[in-house]
């Protein structure tokens, strides 16, 4: 009897064309990937030719020793284990980095490029958001100024706080810049403030 529902098992079977399958937490993801790869190699394939990838390291670590396992579980497969360690099963900006390194001078790219440390990225996110405040600040732009002494006068501690949420908000959007070139249009216009107004008023008299 298998240990896989219906639906799993079509995961691990379908073949032939883009697959997308949605399954949440604990749903056994993990165990339906290593049966479809191991039918990959029982079909004929080795396991350096497929590309294997996870989000975080620690799924990826999983993955490939859950493979290997299957592997030396099936003597049909012990073949394979001399092809794990060149085996691509990694997390996507693994292998984004891996391509660019490999084929740096079709992109004109540097081969030493790597993935940047996050404490770094924070780090450099908070010095720009610090030298974009001190030069609206030398700038001495009145509606910075009057902005800052109306809700910030005890210094720029809370209007940097606010800006570094707002920078991760964005981050989570599909196309920030697009949003903030049409944000005015979408909230702050004539328009959208009388919409807004309606609705509001609308609400006082629903209660």
């Amino acid at each position: 009897m298998s240990k896989f529902t219906t639906m799993q098992q079509l995961a691990i079977d379908s073949d032939g064309q883009n697959i997308l399958v949605s399954a949440g937490a604990g749903s056994g993801k993990t165990s339906v990937l290593t049966a479809r790869v191991i039918r990959k190699l029982k079909q004929g394939n080795n396991i350096d030719q497929l590309i294997i990838l996870t989000f975080t390291n620690a799924a990826a670590s999983e993955m490939k020793q859950r493979i290997k396992k299957a592997i030396q579980q099936d003597s049909s497969l012990h073949g394979q284990l001399a092809y794990l360690d060149n085996a691509i099963i990694s997390t996507f900006d693994s292998f984004a980095a891996r391509i660019v390194s490999q084929y740096h001078y079709y992109l004109g790219r540097s081969s030493q490029e790597a993935i940047s440390d996050p404490i770094f990225i924070q780090f450099q996110k908070e010095q720009l958001i610090s030298s974009i405040i001190n030069r609206h600040f030398d700038k001495s732009n009145p509606t910075f100024i009057e902005v800052m002494n109306r809700l910030f006068d005890k210094g720029d501690k809370l209007l940097h706080e606010g800006l570094g949420t707002l920078l991760k908000g964005l981050e989570r959007l599909p196309d920030p810049i697009q949003y903030i070139d049409n944000y005015e249009q979408r909230f702050l216009s004539d328009e959208a403030i009388n919409h807004q107004l309606e609705r509001f008023t609308q609400q006082l008299l629903d209660q």
